[in-house]
């Protein structure tokens, strides 16, 4: 018998070839997933503890040997561990004991669009004892799109 799909109508057997096609078309294919897409749709879902976008060294300032009204500095380190560039905020200390005296990006463009992954921002705390005794104060430090964390001075 020859076929009707001149008239626009398939024939039985083809009817059926075509079932059988869209039956294989429908299930579901197990493609391998793009190695540099994984990193971007891990990062999209939301996860129970917020993400680490800086990482500071060290994770505490200790002043040990200070005498009253002689400035002690030191060093502390912001280094980005995010995959993205990411803007930093650093709240200056509450205490007068404790000041920032200098805020130090890699770039000057870091300072407006961010600071690029692995790349630090340093920043230099300033003690200035008024007397002799213990001292306790923090600087708070907000990433962008990440929670914020202290550094115990």
């Amino acid at each position: 018998k020859q076929s009707d799909s001149w008239k626009g109508k398939p024939s039985a057997n083809e009817l059926q070839e075509t079932k059988r096609d869209f039956e294989i078309w429908k299930k579901k294919q197990s493609y391998t997933k793009n190695p540099r897409t994984q990193k971007l749709y891990a990062s999209t879902k939301p996860t129970t503890r917020p993400e680490t976008i800086f990482r500071a060294t060290p994770r505490q300032v200790v002043f040990t040997s200070y005498e009253r009204q002689q400035p002690k500095e030191a060093k502390l380190n912001l280094v980005n561990v995010s995959d993205y560039s990411r803007k930093l905020r650093i709240a200056p200390p509450a205490t007068d004991a404790f000041a920032l005296k200098e805020v130090k990006y890699p770039t000057e463009r870091a300072k407006e669009h961010g600071v690029a992954p692995g790349m630090a921002v340093e920043a230099t705390v300033v003690f200035r004892p008024s007397h002799l005794g213990s001292y306790e104060d923090a600087l708070q430090i907000t990433p962008e799109m990440g929670a914020a964390f202290e550094v115990v001075l």
